[in-house]
């Protein structure tokens, strides 16, 4: 029998971490015949030029050329007489 609403924190009164959500792990290797054909961003088709980059990269998201290069990150030209930031 409870004595009231649900605590947030353990009996040690630590706070409780609580996940909402978890990636998918894909443990088998996939092949050009297992991917999307369409962009996951975009809906194009995807080339098979597309397809062997996504399986090279072993990127989660299948991607189109376009999406994929808007989705990298761009490096930092202007801060390169900065200290880098750890």
């Amino acid at each position: 029998m409870s004595s009231g609403a649900p605590s947030a924190c353990s009996a040690s009164g630590t706070p409780i971490s609580r996940r909402t959500s978890l990636n998918p792990v894909e443990l088998e290797e996939r092949t050009i015949e297992q991917l999307p054909d369409r962009c996951e961003n975009c809906g194009a088709s995807l080339t098979k030029q597309e397809k062997q980059r996504i399986l090279d990269e072993g990127a989660s998201v299948a991607l189109c050329t376009i999406c994929a290069a808007e989705a990298s990150p761009i490096p930092d030209e202007e801060a390169e007489g900065e200290e880098p930031a750890y």
